[in-house]
């Protein structure tokens, strides 16, 4: 019997050393496990601060992208608005330009017509002057010769109306009084 107990004392010394040995086995296995659930843990941890820093990295460059959009449609904005101020006042520029030439050109067409006027006036008294002076000549001669003074050309010269061709003609009509009436008909 004694066998036996040896025995049973072996077989529960190994039992009881194979149940030390699982506790230890399942300690480290649950030392291992942990470690390994810790690792993990911290992989993820790590992960997931890596994502949620590429997130933020992400969301900022989107918001800077975005401000960016933002400023350059304000600056195209401004621009257009500078263009459309600057074609209103080239057009204002172009009208006032247009009005002020304008005025100019009436200016000068009423300085025109004035002084056309005056030259036609001018002209008409001038010519109405002529006519009663060749008039009033044509009497004078008439008088002259009808008196019997001579219309030679020493007596024109006195009266001064050797240059002029229209008393020249003149004084042949008196000479020639039939050459005056057939003048007179026509």
């Amino acid at each position: 019997m004694k066998l036996k107990y040896k025995d049973a004392f072996n077989i529960w010394m190994d039992f009881r050393n194979h149940k030390k040995e699982a506790k230890a086995n399942a300690a480290f296995k649950i030392k291992e496990e942990n470690a390994l659930q810790n690792q993990r843990n911290k992989e993820i941890r790590a992960k997931l601060q890596k994502s949620q820093k590429a997130v933020e990295d992400f969301i900022r460059e989107r918001d800077h992208q975005f401000m960016l959009k933002q400023e350059l449609r304000k600056l195209r904005e401004d621009d257009m608005q500078k263009v459309k101020q600057r074609r209103k006042r080239l057009e204002l520029k172009r009208k006032i330009d247009i009005i002020t030439k304008e005025k100019q050109d009436n200016e000068v067409r009423e300085e025109v017509k004035r002084r056309e006027k005056i030259l036609i006036e001018t002209r008409y008294e001038n010519t109405v002057k002529s006519n009663f002076e060749k008039i009033n000549l044509t009497k004078e001669i008439l008088d002259w010769t009808h008196k019997g003074y001579s219309t030679t050309k020493e007596s024109k010269k006195k009266l001064r109306l050797d240059h002029s061709p229209e008393i020249e003609e003149k004084i042949r009509d008196i000479k020639n009084p039939k050459l005056f009436d057939k003048k007179k008909d026509e």
